[in-house]
């Protein structure tokens, strides 16, 4: 099993990604009471899957009373081009996940099933996944469906 750092690079890049995509959408479309459940069984694959991530992030950082989780997610969500963001999303996801262990496991979940999506969103989680294991974050900017860089 990957280290917790991996699961955070991760995680936060596609954060980012989501936030992209999503836009302000991100939060409205699977609201973070939905996806803020431990252990929720995951149906969703893809945008959904990512979308679902976020939530969760957010909402774990809001309800630990995080702000520097909090101003982490929020940052990207703004600016998920920004490597310092997703830097920084990365650093305090390294925290909180060491702290929960239901969260890590949470994590991996909406990974694997962003990985089971269709086309660009598969593409993205796998180079996504594949960088984080060897330390990198990618810039959303950098990701191209049509350009896979491990």
């Amino acid at each position: 099993m990957e280290p917790v750092s991996t699961v955070a690079i991760a995680a936060a890049t596609l954060v980012a990604k989501a936030a992209e995509h999503l836009g302000e959408k991100i939060w409205d479309k699977f609201t973070e009471d939905v996806a803020d459940k431990a252990g929720e069984q995951l149906t969703a694959t893809g945008w959904d899957a990512l979308s679902r991530m976020a939530g969760r992030v957010r909402g774990w950082f809001r309800r630990h009373e995080d702000k520097d989780g909090l101003k982490a997610v929020e940052t990207v969500a703004v600016a998920p081009d920004s490597k310092v963001a997703v830097d920084r999303l990365a650093e305090s996801l390294k925290v909180a996940l060491a702290a929960d262990p239901d969260l890590e496991k949470d994590l991996r979940g909406y990974i694997q099933a962003a990985e089971q999506g269709n086309g660009d969103v598969a593409t993205f989680t796998v180079q996504a996944w594949g960088n984080a294991k060897i330390g990198k974050v990618v810039q959303v900017n950098e990701m191209k469906a049509n350009e896979i860089k491990f």
